[in-house]
């Protein structure tokens, strides 16, 4: 059978999706054809001009679509609108399934399955089926309309030996090559043994299953070889659940000569890092150290439920710091227990700490997590999942900046003062100033900065000066470049 799976537009020069490389691999090692049509990285948001000619002419007999908690509204449209000229079948999965299951049939008349979990056996088995003419009640992991009625099988087991798939190979996206300063992703393993409050119930239900380490360097050189890759980025929930695991990777980096600059942007287990790790990584590649500290608030803390203490992210920081490495913090605003105050004092015991950078998000209360479930006893719920901002630069305006919910102890209005007062402080503008007049960011700017960090005159009077000659656009600037390049559609079929 022809497949074709699609990654919805969400912001132009997103990373290649992962979750599609692993997918779209299981289903051309199965002896299917399948392409990937990204459009993130291909740049496509009118989708509506590509779609109706390629379909015709690449003629899938299944059309496959991910979907993440940003991307639902727009993805039934997507379904809606492939439905009026589409004849075929339509599935989704991803992430956002978790949540959703049958409820997304009640959302989309043209959506004929749903898969739930890991989608590498389920689409695979499915494909097979619906191939052979089978009955489709026996596919666990599968959701489906069956003459009107919408039809829940048993959930699917976790994959327990990654080393059985085929792993990603973007030529099936249609890509030709990176840029050397595209950091390609790459995991090593699924699953995580913790329970934080927060965490998506995809993770905190499934078991830590491990990868082979040198399918992860065959996966790297196949990368290099065909797609010039000159860095990579390690991406899964807990990457180093032990020292020892994160020394045996790295030299096997060192022996195999993979010589790229290479980080974890999924933060590393501040309590499961020791110094000699970070010296072997260090003399592997690794260049910036990202941790997952969520708050320093002694208060707040033992609510996130890490498993961790505040003393490990200190002495985390220490061998970061003494080590060379710049160290990077990830941290959630709106925490359960947290108030103005404790949001504060987290902020300035993280500057103090001397994090070279810091992302604060808004806390999401996803379904199935005990965030979920201790913001509906104790606060008021404005806004679901599907409609929340976890980052201020998704709007263009306060009025239009989603808060998710509120407490009696932490108001609305002191969780935007809180994020404001973080943003503006690091110089990281809290609302998006995209489609602003010049007029309209300088007195944003003035404004807020003299809110919200007046003392701070040479560090805010070099901040304002970078702003006034990044809005007068220099002769001669190169135009930002993509950092991939594909095939054109016309080549594919």
């Amino acid at each position: 059978m022809r497949i074709l799976l699609i990654d919805p537009y969400v912001a132009a020069g997103a990373n290649l999706n992962t979750s599609l490389g692993w997918l779209s691999a299981s289903v051309q090692a199965a002896g299917h054809e399948v392409f990937v049509l990204d459009l993130n990285c291909r740049r496509i948001s009118n989708y509506q001009d590509i779609l109706p000619n390629f379909l015709v002419r690449y003629a899938p007999d299944i059309v496959g679509i991910t979907v993440m908690c940003t991307t639902y509204a727009s993805v039934l449209g997507l379904i809606e609108h492939i439905d009026q000229y589409y004849d075929g079948y339509i599935v989704v999965g991803g992430a956002q399934m978790s949540f959703e299951k049958e409820r997304v049939f009640q959302d989309s008349q043209g959506l004929d399955f749903a898969v739930v979990g890991e989608g590498e056996e389920t689409l695979v088995e499915l494909i097979d089926h619906l191939e052979k003419g089978n009955p489709l009640q026996d596919i666990e992991g599968l959701i489906y309309r069956e003459n009107g009625e919408v039809k829940i099988n048993p959930s699917r087991r976790w994959i327990t030996d990654l080393n059985k798939l085929a792993f990603p190979d973007y030529r099936l996206f249609g890509l030709k090559g990176v840029l050397p300063t595209y950091s390609y992703r790459i995991s090593t393993s699924r699953g995580c043994p913790f329970r934080c409050v927060f965490c998506n119930p995809l993770n905190m239900q499934a078991k830590w299953r491990c990868r082979d380490f040198n399918l992860a360097i065959e996966e790297l050189k196949f990368a290099k070889a065909h797609f010039g890759i000159g860095r990579f980025d390690i991406c899964e929930p807990v990457f180093n659940l032990t020292s020892e695991r994160v020394i045996e990777f790295c030299e096997l980096l060192l022996k195999e000569k993979i010589n790229m600059p290479w980080t974890c942007n999924s933060g590393l287990r501040a309590d499961r890092i020791t110094d000699e790790m970070i010296k072997t990584m260090k003399r592997a590649g690794f260049y910036n150290m990202k941790i997952g500290v969520e708050t320093l608030s002694p208060e707040v803390f033992p609510c996130v439920n890490k498993g961790e203490k505040i003393d490990d992210i200190v002495r985390a920081v220490e061998i970061g710091k003494c080590n060379s490495l710049r160290v990077s913090g990830s941290f959630i605003l709106g925490l359960p227990g947290s108030t103005y105050e404790t949001e504060i004092d987290s902020f300035e015991r993280a500057r103090k700490l001397g994090f070279d950078d810091m992302a604060w998000s808004l806390l999401i209360p996803y379904p199935g997590t005990p965030a979920y479930n201790w913001v509906i006893e104790h606060g008021t719920m404005y806004y679901d999942y599907k409609q929340m901002h976890q980052y201020a630069t998704q709007v263009t305006g306060d009025e239009e900046l989603h808060v998710p919910f509120e407490t009696v102890e932490f108001s609305l209005k002191d969780r935007l003062r809180a994020w404001e007062k973080i943003h503006w402080t690091l110089k990281v503008p809290a609302i998006s100033a995209r489609n602003k007049s010049v007029f309209w960011k300088a007195w944003k700017t003035i404004y807020s900065l003299a809110r919200y960090d007046p003392w701070n005159v040479h560090g805010n009077l070099s901040y304002m000066a970078r702003g006034l000659i990044s809005e007068f656009p220099r002769q001669g600037k190169p135009k930002k470049q993509n950092f991939s390049q594909f095939k054109d559609l016309q080549e594919i079929v």
